[in-house]
């Protein structure tokens, strides 16, 4: 207070000692700082965010007042990013936080990642949707100005009730997210869930999953499998044509578990793109180091998620590999599922068309498994088409299962595509495939998955070759 005098704990020490306990005591909370918040708008980062709506759950005083929490994401933002530049992209995330903070200025507010912001309010679901519509309505007059372009400031948003029975933090900014995504369907107007998160038996399981998926990114450490695929019939029948990528997870004793889990995982807390490029990168590393073993394997086909399909980062990030890798683009080839979540076919196309054009060959997988699998084989140029293995492993018991293979085959071919059937598990059915016409087959019965160190194990070559990560 100005012109009071305050007693210093230190007050004792030398003053150069003070000083340096001050300069060490103001680094301390800085990097405290930096480690809780978002560097651009200066809010509340995830994790902290996620921490304080856990200790909020806590409930430890026995009574409990309702809260919200709300998702916000921006409309039209990457456009904007990408037309402007990311410097612009930050100045508007620092404008839409800066007016958030106006509008909420007791509130919890953090920056989830990209465009996405978390508010926890106070109340429950019918008074933050005023809340929420009101801020639509107070934005709906404000634009974004950058090089004389002015763009209209709008926003989609979520919102979830936080109960007493309300799931685990990491659920319920799932749930918040999942519902403003579903927000950009309604046309400006605030998103709530009909049904409330509530916890299930999977939900710390998951969790769990995610430590191993984050260290899995963090570390740079995958171990990867491959699965040939083999030709039906001809010449070369028999012979490894091309062989997929798998994942593969290590349980306690060393051994292969399945992967799905881990993968859910991912999914679920959106980390599959992070994920994919890891995968990508420790392929090239492994034919890059083991170039005289690709003969035993065929070319490597990886699977790429529909979130990295639909980023607009990831075709930079492939084609940048190629260069600092200097690996044969024809080692190398992808495999995209029907059932992908591909949010946009002409971006999807257009990546594929860029990928294929240097050099790379591109599949469908789990064909005939979606409504929209005819869609798929319409609009994306890929070079091979995958047969469901539900329509496969019992073709040879089953006259709809084979008439059905057969039929996608016929059509794959009519549209000049080669066709591989997946779950081939016996001679039968490999007999019949090559009745039909299919080109290409994959399964127990021609080849189990292999780790891929196995493999160099058997036929030699440099297991420490260091990966080649951009």
């Amino acid at each position: 207070m100005v012109g009071q005098a305050e007693v210093l704990d230190n007050a004792n020490e030398p003053a150069m000692d003070r000083a340096q306990h001050a300069m060490l005591q103001k680094l301390h909370h800085q990097l405290i700082h930096e480690t809780t918040h978002d560097s651009v708008t200066n809010l509340l980062n995830r994790r902290e965010f996620e921490k304080l709506l856990g200790r909020d759950m806590l409930h430890e005083t026995g009574t409990y007042a309702p809260k919200v929490l709300c998702c916000l994401d921006i409309v039209q933002f990457r456009a904007i990013n990408e037309s402007c530049g990311s410097a612009a992209g930050d100045r508007l995330l620092h404008e839409v936080a800066d007016r958030l903070r106006v509008a909420f200025d007791r509130a919890p507010l953090a920056r989830l990642g990209n465009d996405e912001f978390a508010i926890l309010l106070d109340g429950d679901a019918e008074a933050a949707v005023a809340q929420m519509d009101h801020l639509q309505t107070e934005l709906s007059s404000e634009t974004f100005t950058h090089d004389r372009k002015r763009f209209p400031i709008a926003l989609n948003i979520g919102v979830v009730p936080v109960t007493e029975a309300a799931a685990h933090p990491a659920s319920l900014l799932l749930a918040a997210e999942d519902a403003c995504r579903n927000a950009k369907l309604l046309d400006g107007k605030v998103c709530v869930p009909e049904s409330e998160p509530v916890d299930d038996l999977d939900t710390a399981k998951t969790l769990e999953w995610l430590v191993k998926v984050n260290e899995s990114i963090h570390n740079r450490e995958v171990t990867l499998r491959y699965q040939p695929i083999v030709t039906v019939s001809g010449p070369h029948a028999g012979e490894v044509h091309h062989s997929e990528i798998l994942l593969a997870v290590l349980g306690g004793d060393g051994k292969p578990v399945s992967p799905q889990d881990f993968v859910l995982a991912a999914e679920r807390f959106h980390r599959m793109p992070a994920l994919d490029r890891l995968i990508v990168q420790e392929t090239f590393a492994w034919v890059r180091a083991h170039s005289d073993l690709v003969a035993k394997t065929g070319s490597l086909a990886i699977n790429l998620s529909g979130k990295s399909l639909n980023d607009p980062d990831f075709l930079g990030f492939f084609m940048d590999l190629i260069k600092t890798t200097g690996v044969p683009v024809d080692h190398v080839s992808f495999e995209v599922t029907e059932t992908a979540g591909v949010n946009s076919m002409s971006q999807a196309s257009a990546f594929i068309e860029t990928v294929r054009a240097a050099g790379c060959s591109f599949s469908l997988d789990d064909f005939g498994s979606g409504m929209s699998s005819y869609g798929y084989l319409k609009h994306l140029p890929v070079d091979f088409l995958k047969i469901d293995g539900s329509f496969v492993r019992a073709m040879d018991k089953n006259p709809e299962d084979f008439a059905i293979v057969k039929s996608i085959t016929e059509i794959a071919h009519f549209m000049g595509k080669k066709v591989i059937a997946e779950c081939v598990e016996n001679e039968e059915i490999l007999t019949l495939l090559a009745e039909i016409g299919v080109d290409y087959a994959q399964g127990y019965h021609v080849g189990r998955p292999s780790l891929l160190s196995e493999l160099v194990a058997e036929y030699g070559g440099d297991l420490a070759a260091p990966s080649q990560a951009v």
